[in-house]
This record gives structure tokens, sequence and C-alpha cells, in this order.
């Protein structure tokens, strides 16, 4: 490409600059910025170009900027990309004013594949159409030797065509060119295995397996369980870097001050909403009510509110735990809300307004509907295990379904989460206790179980005992 500079608006241009003036001339609409940078959308209804500052604060990021400019390297690694036949948005031009950098893209009509995942999510002839768009891209980009230390939804757009969906790369800065080991692809294959956290171990395999050109002499269970570990390590990193953000006013929660204690909510809550939620709270619990869970409803919708006594900071490690659920991609009632006093606490969940596992398999509903519900159990309770979630006397009794047919976690009592995976005996122990709970159900209630499985053939051995429950999950 031919690369041309030119001075427009105060700013020094290089690369396309042909359409810089026009691109500029564009109305423009702010889509998100910090004190970092700021992203625009230039021309209306829908977009023509996108344009990215990188503002630079303090005098060593302005050091920097004289040796490495980012925004350089950006479109420098845009235009690799698209030399090599890598679908990416097309960079335009970049600039420079100052110590400030600009960078201009071409709008693509697309939206990110983590959005356009969650719109498809559960129909399976849309997800293997994307599953097939994205391993082919990925494939592609293996094979021109580029890495990606942060390949995540949010960096590759789709759109759906009549004929095909068609994948593009977007924000490539990190982006470079080099010698993809072994620890560098799984690193990237993680990705592919979280987008597909909820379906079966035997599709992941398959999936995976389309990559096994890169990794020669491995088996598809051999890349399966070194992808697994490396992504339970990245959650771990990703809940270890959010958590603070969940105990202070932060982006994502508010926080202030009552008589009761210190309140820590979530900013989509609503401060007035959680305020009248916990004088309720405050106001059973000075008329001698014991209740540990009281049921409320305020605006339209209903709440769950859980006391804790205890010191210090009682509450605190239910909070904790139900934000790290939802940080690690398990479904699980959700936290809205710690009141934090001297000896009491209150925690304001949503009420998923479901019924529990074990009164629908006590129930005459028919058997077809008993048995998958049990098999979404045992899936959800691998995926825990797969994240390395220790879990302590998890009943069937804590599993809700929710109207919406979706199968959550209700009660976070017997879920610990460390700093790090948990291993060793007490956590097997505790999946053989479930699986046994899983298979006595499954006899006492007359549904399926893959062959030669009964509680009697439980064992107190975690690699069969993982075995058993992946069968079980599958059927």
């Amino acid at each position: 490409m031919t690369v041309h500079h030119s001075t427009i608006q105060e700013i020094v241009w290089f690369g396309e600059t042909g359409c810089v003036a026009a691109a500029l001339s564009l109305p423009e609409t702010v889509v998100k910025e910090n004190k970092q940078r700021r992203v625009s959308a230039l021309g209306e209804p829908a977009p023509r170009f996108y344009l990215k500052r990188d503002k630079t604060h303090g005098w060593q990021n302005r050091f920097k900027r004289l040796f490495r400019d980012r925004i350089q390297t950006e479109f420098k690694t845009g235009t690799r990309l698209k030399q090599a036949g890598v679908p990416v948005v097309e960079h335009v031009a970049w600039g420079r004013r100052g110590t400030d950098s600009y960078l201009l893209t071409q709008a693509f009509d697309g939206e990110p594949l983590t959005a356009f995942w969650r719109r498809i999510k559960g129909n399976r002839d849309a997800e293997n159409e994307l599953i097939t768009a994205l391993t082919e891209l990925l494939t592609r980009f293996f094979r021109q030797s580029f890495y990606h230390p942060d390949l995540h939804g949010g960096n590759i757009l789709v759109k759906a065509t009549e004929a095909s969906l068609r994948l593009h790369f977007v924000d490539v800065y990190g982006v470079r060119r080099q010698r993809l080991t072994t620890a560098r692809l799984i690193t990237m294959l993680v990705f592919v295995l979280l987008l597909m956290d909820h379906r079966s171990e035997t599709d992941q395999k398959e999936v995976l397996s389309r990559f096994l050109d890169f990794f020669p002499g491995s088996t598809p269970a051999d890349l399966f369980y070194h992808v697994s570990r490396a992504w339970i390590q990245r959650l771990y990193k990703w809940r270890r870097t959010r958590l603070s953000k969940y105990l202070k006013s932060s982006s994502a929660c508010d926080s202030w001050d009552t008589a009761q204690g210190q309140v820590i909510a979530r900013r989509e809550s609503g401060r007035e909403v959680i305020t009248t939620l916990f004088a309720e709270c405050d106001r059973d619990h000075t008329f001698g009510n014991s209740s540990r869970v009281i049921h409320s409803e305020t605006g339209g919708e209903r709440y769950m509110i859980e006391r804790f006594d205890g010191w210090p900071s009682p509450g605190r490690q239910a909070w904790l735990t139900g934000v790290s659920l939802e940080i690690m991609g398990v479904p699980a009632v959700k936290n809205l809300a710690w009141l934090r006093g001297a000896t009491t606490g209150w925690i304001i969940m949503e009420d998923p307004d479901g019924k529990t596992l074990a009164d629908i398999l006590s129930s005459d509903a028919p058997i077809s509907d008993k048995h998958s519900r049990l098999a979404a159990a045992a899936r959800l309770v691998l995926r825990l295990y797969r994240r390395g979630i220790a879990v302590q006397g998890l009943d069937l009794s804590e599993f809700i379904v929710t109207p919406h047919h979706e199968l959550i976690i209700g009660c976070h009592d017997h879920i610990r989460i460390g700093s790090s995976p948990p291993s060793g005996a007490r956590h097997d122990q505790n999946l053989e206790l479930f699986l046994y709970r899983v298979c006595e159900q499954s006899e006492k209630h007359g549904l399926p179980l893959p062959e030669g499985v009964s509680p009697a053939q439980v064992k107190n051995d975690p690699l069969a005992s993982l075995n058993i429950l992946a069968r079980i999950a599958d059927v």
C-alpha cells in the first residue's frame, strides 16, 4: 500500500490520506471515552468510519510516545494482516498531533462476536455455522504465524449474509507475527473453549480437533486437557483482577454508608431500590422475625434477601462467591447488593421464581423432562469441576429451574472458590458424593443412565467419577 502524509486539521496523517478530509467532515458521535482513549463514529445514520484517539497522560507516557506509538503499531499490524489475506477492518490512515495519536478505520457492518453468540445461543445450527466460520478464521490466522495476546469476542466482528457469515478482526493492537509455540496456540484456543462452555465435552473435543495440524502427535483428548487447564488459570487470574471492584465504590459498584452499616451495590440496581429493600430487612429483623431469607417485591421485580450473622464482615464470603460465579460464567442466582453491618449482614439477590430440581423429580412431570433436567445438573457440576470450583455437599434441592427453563445454582453456601484451582482428595470426594446422589435419584425415578452405571459402582476414583459424570451429561 502506498503511504502518504498530509496535514489536516493540524494533525499530520500517514497512509491513504485522500479520504481523510472527507471522513473528518462527517458528523461525529462519541462511542466510548476514558482518560486513555476516545472512539468516535463518523457518519449518520450508519457510521462510515471510526476515529480512535489515543490520549497521553503523564510525562512518562509522553516520553514513551517519542519512541513507540501504539496507534502507529496498530496501523502497521492491520496493514500486515490485510496483505497476508486475514480478514480485518480497513485501516485507512493514522495521524499525530503533539503526543496524541489518531487512527481512522472504515466501518464494518457487523456486531461483536460475543453479542452475536449470545443472540443465537441455544440454536445448534446457528452455533455450528459460527463455530465453523471462527475455526476457519483462526486457522488462516495461525497459518500466517500471527499471535494475538488478548483474543476475545470483542475483537472479532460478525456480519450475517444470505450465503454465509463474514468474520473480521478489529482492534488488532498487540497482534504480531512470530513463531507460534504450543503455549501461545493454547492461549488463543482458550477463547474457543470459553464460547462452547455450555456444549458437551464431546462437542468441545470435536471442535478443538480441527486445530490438530498445529499440534503434531497430539490427540483431541490431549489438546482438550491442556486448553482446559489454561482456561482455568485464565479464569482465576481474571477473577482476581476484577473481584476488588466489588468491595468498594468503582465502575461496577456504588457504595454508601447507612445507620446499619456500609452498602455495596451494583450500579445498575439503583440506590433507591436497594435502600428500600434494606429498610424492609431492618424492619423485619427489628420485629423479631428469625427467618434467614425474606422474599420481597418492589417495582414489579422480585428479590430474595438473605441474612448472615457473624464477625467480622458477615456475608462477605457469600457476596464474593456469587460475584465470582458470574465472572467465571457459572449460571447462578445473581447477587445485587451487600449490607455489611457490625455483626449482621444482608445480601439482596434476584428471585428466580422457579422450581427446585428435587421438586421436579418428585412431581408427575414426564420422564423425558426429568431426565433432561438431571443431565443438565450433571453438566453444570461438571462445569464447576472443570473450573476447579469446590462443591461441598451440594444437594439437588439447591438447583433451580427458572421460568425460562434455565438451570441455575440457587444457593452459594456449598460453593468454595479459592485464589487458585483446588485439588486433592476432598475435592474428589465432593464430586463422588454428588455423583452418588445423581445415580440414586435416577434409579429412584426410573431415569435412564449410561450402561453399567449404578450407585453401587461409584467408587472413590476421581478420574472414573469424572468420566461417569460426563457420560450422564451426554445422555
